[in-house]
């Protein structure tokens, strides 16, 4: 996995944004200046592993467009990209909204598994250890989960690595029945999060799905075939842990 630092700075202030964020990553990127080299993004050839930081500056509320025949060019794979976009004294308007139009940056959807909803780089868990003199374990096998007073029934798993605290939300996410659904909407990138699904069966239930992106391709995934493969989801799924969708049929009013 590669990172590259792209950018279109011609005073310089898109730069320093962007060494900014590259820093806050903590990884070393390739650069490829726009301006001093602007056939070198059209001569990398990006992959699916690799991340790419995009900064340019708005004009106008718009992308430079001496960029954009750049950025209709470049070879990429499912490449993930960071757009950055710098403005002096005005918003940016859709400066955003059109690299990603120009990009065709798709969005990748989270349709089953564990979602985190908090994650911090401090050992919350071994500070909590420390306070309160317990010698437990802190990793993912230990199945530690958090319960809010009001409600005992809550789940939020929670372990700690070397990266950090990180906490899930309270149920794991199954969206096998919303598939139809998320295609209609232009949602293809589908991502599956197998972090508490053991190793075979979140294997045989990603097998489900390609199944189903297959019905759906050939206009054969029908209601009642959601249902069915969404039982063998749950077949699959760990006993001590509840699915459901999310936020996704949530009234809006009710989010507060």
């Amino acid at each position: 996995m590669s990172l590259y630092e792209i950018y279109f700075s011609p005073t310089g202030g898109t730069k320093k944004v962007a060494d900014i964020m590259i820093k806050a990553m903590k990884k070393d990127a390739q650069e490829i200046d726009m301006i001093k080299d602007p056939d070198k993004i059209l001569q990398t050839e990006f992959s699916e592993d690799d991340i790419c930081l995009i900064a340019v500056p708005s004009y106008g509320g718009r992308i430079p467009s001496v960029t954009v025949d750049k950025f209709q060019k470049l070879q990429a794979k499912g490449t993930k990209v960071i757009l950055v976009a710098v403005f002096g004294n005005r918003a940016i308007d859709d400066t955003l909204v059109e690299m990603q139009d120009i990009l065709e940056i798709p969005v990748e959807i989270l349709v089953y598994g564990a979602s985190v909803i908090h994650h911090s780089k401090r050992p919350l868990l071994q500070n909590y250890y420390n306070f309160t003199h317990i010698d437990d374990e802190k990793s993912r096998e230990r199945d530690l989960f958090l319960a809010e007073p009001s409600d005992p029934d809550s789940h939020y798993s929670i372990f700690e690595d070397n990266h950090g605290t990180h906490i899930f939300a309270n149920n794991d996410l199954d969206m096998m029945t919303k598939l139809g659904e998320l295609v209609e909407h232009g949602f293809t990138h589908w991502k599956l999060e197998g972090i508490y699904t053991p190793g075979h069966n979140f294997v045989e239930i990603a097998q489900l799905f390609v199944q189903a992106r297959e019905l759906i391709e050939t206009n054969q995934f029908t209601h009642d075939q959601a249902f069915l493969l969404d039982e063998q989801v749950h077949q699959l799924h760990p006993n001590n842990r509840f699915l459901d969708t999310g936020f996704y049929e949530y009234d809006p009013d009710q989010v507060k």
